[in-house]
């Protein structure tokens, strides 16, 4: 996996590449993609490249991002499209296509039509769907047709439509007459009626076998998705069809599909080696089928491709690891399980996402072998046996035995009870006593060689050693990182925790690459020495995550964040502290990206474990609530927030006193006053906000920015333009100082100081300004975000203020 720092790399060159004109793109990267020393990083050449491709080959690679309308259903509106600039649809109702009458057209894809027609001899009354070409398409199209009407004619299996007859229109283009499935897509079904886990895996076995039987046939079908797996109702209970073969290919005798070129797929189900645009197998199946699962029993997709470029979204199907289902899921998606949010997740975490995350390996050799693997797992979690995706453990062994044989097991135990009650009580004691010992020498061994070199660290800083120069922070943290990294060689532990210690400590100072340095260094540390599913291993994740939520790379964030409940899930209860630290990190992220209520649900979630755990004073339940108040304040229940606020600020200053967390709670609080009509209030609040975070941090530190924009807020609302601007100039100077141009808390800024400077007469340089803005809040949050909408509202208020209405 590419550390942060190197996909950051990647997309500052593929974001320069990409206004390139193609001609003169080779010499660009040539030039653009070089190492430090002015040698050519090959390496990051080849990258952009590709990433570049997937931008230029858009249209045909990722088809329609949207996942189109079902192809062989009635659902869908049938309303015309035109995807990606793709030629109009025709309209064949009422026309007379082979010995079909047309009736309705029923859904639209990327390549064209599909319509519901009948036999126009009346021989038969059931419908049929015809498959239809849209016009003016490219000449790859026609044997693509060829080859599914080819693929089609060999299968007949009870799950896959069948194919009834094909043809060709006057002006050349395939049709195919196919078995018409009045369902609905797989997902929509089962919400529909609200189907628990079980019957949810039992109608995904039927895919299973469609799909199964497919590849006996040695057909891959390399699309799997929601809206080609249609279920309708039965006589004999749900049926499942698996449709559109229009992009299968047949397996070679090497075990590979035949590869024909670049492929049309959707990506939030298309496996890396499908996405690297190489040869598939099988396992591109089982991947996406393990994407369709993890879907149908969570509710939510492995990847997001809603509003973000190809290059993006291709990162993460090669690099990030999917969130388990259980930690994907939300309270609403539980209930369309039938369930209460603990119930179901609780039924997810283990087996279930074992058996996901296997499906779903990068690695194609590391998924189940076979489709048939994949079944026999989930009908062995069925019935209440091992699976072979979990790690074999006697503990998991016997924990599975007793799920199986409860009433056996109780019996059982009863009688062991009494008959070695007693030997046992002594064996174990002894044990303890032992165990104990054994821990007490370690911890007083481990105890004398952080005092050692404590003793050590603290001699650098002598005036003796260091010629009477008086050391500053930055020395000293240089120092004190120097000396981590090169001591503690017999205890990684320690090691790990000073290293975290001091990135949490740089980070704090706003030096994020020194932070992030060692925060990977820790992670590394703890993977090479706890194995990678330790706890501590996902408290080291979520450090990374908060560094990327703070640097604002909010998809790294989310997805560390994920891995870090995930890994916690594996060995700790759900009502651990360290679980609701992760859930805390996932409301920020869908905070951050204004999904307030499910931001809502997962803070509720965090703040309910804290408060079962700790008083009601500790920090982190006061962080809670603050976030909450924040919630409240932006779904405009101002009361409900204010009654947190109050709280808050009062919790802060009877615990900190003057504090940076103090700080935060005093503009938070001032904020929401202004909002309610108390802009005085507000101020003096700010202020006070100010004066403490000038006390505390160094003078160019993002918490001064944000109280300086604040204030300058409430002065623009006064109209005192003047003074505001002067406020957000140094705020802008150093956020760009600390977070570059491509971050949203630059973008805040770009817009503040735009609309001021629209207001005292400088039209052209504030709306400029607040372009600039909108253009990062599509490119960091997307363009359907809470803030990326807010800033399009204010351009076009600032755009029709100085009578460019065309434009707004």
């Amino acid at each position: 996996m590419l550390d942060p720092t190197r996909w950051r790399r990647i997309e500052a060159v593929l974001d320069e590449a990409a206004g390139v004109p193609p001609g003169q793109r080779d010499a660009f990267l040539d030039s653009a993609c070089r190492a430090d020393d002015g040698t050519l990083d090959a390496d990051l050449r080849a990258e952009v490249a590709r990433l570049l491709s997937l931008d230029d080959d858009a249209d045909g690679f990722f088809g329609d991002l949207r996942d189109a309308t079902p192809t062989l259903g009635a659902a869908g509106d049938g309303a015309s499209r035109s995807l990606f600039g793709a030629p109009a649809l025709d309209d064949l109702v009422g026309r007379e296509i082979g010995r079909y009458r047309v009736e309705a057209r029923v859904g639209t894809g990327g390549m064209g039509a599909v319509y519901r027609a009948r036999r126009s001899d009346g021989t038969f009354a059931r419908p049929v769907a015809l498959k239809v070409v849209r016009p003016g398409l490219s000449a790859d199209v026609g044997p693509r047709f060829a080859r599914e009407r080819s693929l089609l004619g060999g299968l007949n299996h009870p799950n896959v439509a069948r194919l009834l007859d094909a043809g060709t229109l006057e002006d050349g283009r395939p049709w195919l007459a196919m078995e018409f499935v009045e369902g609905e897509p797989i997902t929509e079904y089962a919400d529909a009626r609200a189907l628990p886990l079980h019957e949810r895996i039992r109608l995904f076995l039927q895919v299973c076998d469609a799909v199964a039987y497919a590849h006996r046939q040695l057909v891959v079908h390399r699309d799997l998705k929601p809206s080609n797996v249609l279920v309708s109702d039965s006589a004999s209970g749900p049926r499942a069809v698996l449709l559109d073969f229009g992009v299968a290919t047949l397996v070679r005798e090497d075990g590979a599909a035949s590869h024909t070129g670049r492929a049309l797929l959707t990506p939030a189900y298309a496996a890396p080696e499908q996405i690297r645009n190489e040869p598939t197998t099988t396992a591109a199946d089982v991947f996406a089928l393990g994407a369709l699962l993890h879907e149908l029993l969570s509710g939510t997709r492995t990847v997001d491709t809603h509003d973000r470029p190809p290059h993006l979204i291709a990162r993460d199907v090669l690099e990030l690891t999917p969130t388990p289902p259980s930690a994907s899921l939300t309270s609403e998606a539980a209930a369309r399980r039938g369930g209460s949010y603990e119930d179901v997740s609780r039924h997810l975490r283990g087996d279930l996402d074992y058996v996901v995350a296997k499906a779903l390996r990068k690695e194609p050799d590391r998924r189940y072998g076979s489709v048939e693997a994949l079944a026999r797992d989930l009908e062995r979690h069925l019935s209440g046996r091992t699976v072979e995706a979990r790690p074999d453990t006697m503990r998991y062994r016997f924990a599975t035995f007793v799920r199986r044989n409860r009433g056996v097991v109780a019996a059982g135990l009863i009688a062991l009870a009494a008959v070695v009650g007693g030997a046992g009580i002594a064996v174990w004691q002894a044990r303890e006593a032992r165990a104990e010992r054994d821990r007490a020498e370690a911890e007083a061994e481990r105890a004398a060689e952080v005092a050692a070199f404590l003793t050590d660290l603290l001699g650098e800083f002598d005036p003796n050693r260091t010629g009477g120069t008086v050391l500053t922070a930055d020395s000293v943290l240089t120092r004190a990182t120097t000396s981590v990294r090169n001591g503690l060689r017999a205890h990684p532990d320690v090691r790990a925790d000073l290293l975290t210690s001091l990135g949490r400590i740089y980070q704090s100072f706003a030096r994020f690459d020194a932070a992030e340095a060692l925060l990977l260094e820790a992670l590394d540390l703890r993977r090479e020495h706890l194995g990678s599913e330790h706890p501590d291993v996902g408290t080291a994740l979520r450090d990374l995550a908060w560094l990327a939520y703070v640097r604002g790379d909010y998809d790294r964030a989310d997805a560390l964040y994920a891995d870090a409940l995930g890994i916690h899930r594996l060995s700790l209860p759900e009502d651990h502290l360290d679980i609701a630290a992760d859930l805390e990190g996932m409301g920020l992220i869908h905070r951050v990206r204004g999904n307030l209520d499910s931001a809502q649900d997962f803070l509720q979630r965090s703040l309910t474990i804290r408060e079962a755990h700790l008083p009601p004073d500790d920090s982190r339940v006061v962080t809670n609530l603050n976030t909450l108040a924040y919630i409240y304040y932006n779904q405009d229940r101002l009361d409900q927030a204010e009654a947190l606020y109050r709280r808050v600020v009062q919790l802060r200053k009877a615990a900190h006193g003057e504090h940076v967390q103090t700080a935060q709670a005093l503009n938070d609080f001032a904020a929401l006053r202004l909002a309610q009509g108390h802009p005085a209030e507000a101020l003096a609040f700010h202020r006070e906000a100010l004066a403490m975070r000038e006390r505390l941090l160094p003078p160019d530190h993002p918490h001064i920015a944000q109280s300086r924009e604040h204030i300058g807020w409430v002065l623009q609302q006064e109209g005192r333009y003047a003074e505001a601007e002067r406020l957000y100039s140094l705020s802008l100077v150093a956020r760009r100082a600390h977070f570059g141009e491509e971050h949203v808390a630059v973008a805040n800024s770009l817009l503040l100081l735009g609309e001021v400077r629209a207001l005292l007469g400088r039209t052209d340089e504030g709306l400029a300004l607040i372009a600039r803005a909108l253009q990062v809040m599509e490119a960091k949050l997307g363009a359907s975000a809470r803030g990326t909408r807010l800033t399009r509202l204010r351009y076009a208020e600032r755009l029709a203020d100085a009578g460019r209405l065309a434009e707004a």
